[in-house]
Order: C-alpha cells, then sequence, then structure tokens
C-alpha cells in the first residue's frame, strides 16, 4: 500500500507527522493487505470551521483493484484525531464493500 500525505498551508509539514500519519493509516487499514493499492491523505486547517467541531480536517482517498476509490473525511481538534476518524469511516466503507462481495 503506497501512502502519500499532503498538508495545506495552514499546517506545518514535518517528517514526524507524517511517520505518525503513515503508521496510523498503516495499522487501522492492514486488516485488507494487498487489496488497497494506495491512501492519499490530504491534511488541512480550517480557518473558521461553522460547525465548531474542530478546526483540522483529514481527507482520504483509498484506491483498490476492486471497486471505486474511496473518498472519507473528519474533523477534529487535532491531527492525529482527524486522521484516526477517516481511517475509521474508510475501514467500515471497506468492510462493507467486502461483505457486499461475499454475499453474491
Amino acid at each position: 500500500m503506497r501512502i502519500e500525505i499532503r498538508t495545506d498551508r495552514r499546517l506545518e509539514s514535518r517528517r514526524d507527522l507524517s511517520e505518525e500519519v503513515e503508521v496510523v493509516v498503516e495499522k487501522a487499514l492492514s486488516g485488507f493487505g494487498d487489496r488497497i493499492t494506495s491512501v492519499e491523505v490530504r491534511l488541512s486547517g480550517e480557518e473558521d470551521p461553522p460547525s465548531g467541531r474542530g478546526d483540522k480536517r483529514c481527507l482520504l482517498e483509498t484506491r483498490t483493484e476492486r471497486f471505486e476509490p474511496i473518498l472519507t473525511s473528519h474533523l477534529a481538534s487535532n491531527v492525529p484525531e482527524a486522521v484516526d476518524g477517516a481511517c475509521g469511516k474508510t475501514r467500515r466503507s471497506l468492510e462493507k464493500k467486502v461483505e457486499t462481495l461475499r454475499r453474491r
């Protein structure tokens, strides 16, 4: 699984942040093994979030060999929580898709 991490201008791109994000993504999606070909992680800071729920956003674009790309996002007060939330949504989406294939 290839993981690409991008940050916007409102977040400082640090090597340790990239490594931390990679570990979280790999751990969260490891159960899908070689089904996932790539994950693009886009991290951004919201300037004035209207929801008031958080100011860090993680958008994941997950590509597999079998399914259309899966897009998930999560807002949180910090980057690790945003990444973890988006990974959880991606994992649940993949689980549903795999279960649907099994039933066929």
